[in-house]
């Protein structure tokens, strides 16, 4: 079995607490969005999020199709250029 070397170990612990913070950041939105009554509501199409989606993944911002277009268009985290 492989060790880790102290490098890798850092920047594992780094990702884990960026995912961290993220999950946080992700949880807060849900909150908020739940507080102005526009949770479980598309941020792209406006319309609800199917409540088993929900359920999976609580803070989702976006239904299925517009998550799957979004992966689409941004895979990679490359924006689109004109």
């Amino acid at each position: 079995m492989a060790t880790l070397t102290e490098e890798q170990t850092r920047q594992l612990r780094d990702a884990m607490e960026q995912r961290r913070v993220t999950l946080l950041g992700d949880i807060d939105t849900a909150l908020q969005r739940m507080d102005s009554a526009s949770y479980g509501t598309c941020i792209d199409c406006e319309v609800d999020i199917r409540f088993e989606r929900l359920v999976a993944f609580p803070t989702a911002t976006r239904c299925i199709q517009c998550a799957e277009r979004r992966e689409k268009t941004y895979v990679g985290g490359a924006t689109p250029s004109l």
